[in-house]
């Protein structure tokens, strides 16, 4: 036996059929009649379609208007909520140029400073000699 003359098993349950694999095709395969309303559901399917592309684009994403008016205040809420978060980014890194800012001008005063106070000790020592 090759393995089309083989027995077939049954899809569902796994167990031998008993009958040829050839014979098991050709009953799968066997022309049938479509039920009695295939005609109607697929021109029903054909009109819906028809309408769906009729409508606007933005009217097709997701089966509801995208400017609705109950996405507003979601919508809102999140602008707000992003906004703050970039003003605030915007401020910390404003203030961490201001910091910087400062602690160069301190560090020019000290510089300015320790070089004074380095010049009186060499007068100091000067004149002690």
């Amino acid at each position: 036996m090759n393995g089309f003359e083989e027995q077939g098993s049954d899809r569902r349950t796994g167990e031998s059929t008993g009958e040829p694999l050839d014979e098991q095709l050709a009953s799968v395969l066997a022309r049938r009649e479509p039920p009695a309303d295939f005609t109607r559901n697929v021109l029903a399917r054909v009109a819906e379609i028809e309408v769906q592309r009729a409508r606007p684009w933005w009217k097709r994403l997701g089966g509801f208007p995208v400017l609705s008016l109950r996405w507003v205040p979601a919508l809102a809420a999140i602008a707000l909520i992003a906004g703050g978060v970039v003003y605030q980014e915007h401020e910390r890194t404003v203030e961490g140029l201001r910091a910087k800012q400062q602690l160069l001008e301190a560090l020019r005063i000290t510089n300015a400073t320790l070089r004074e106070t380095g010049a009186r000790v060499a007068q100091v020592e000067i004149s002690k000699e």
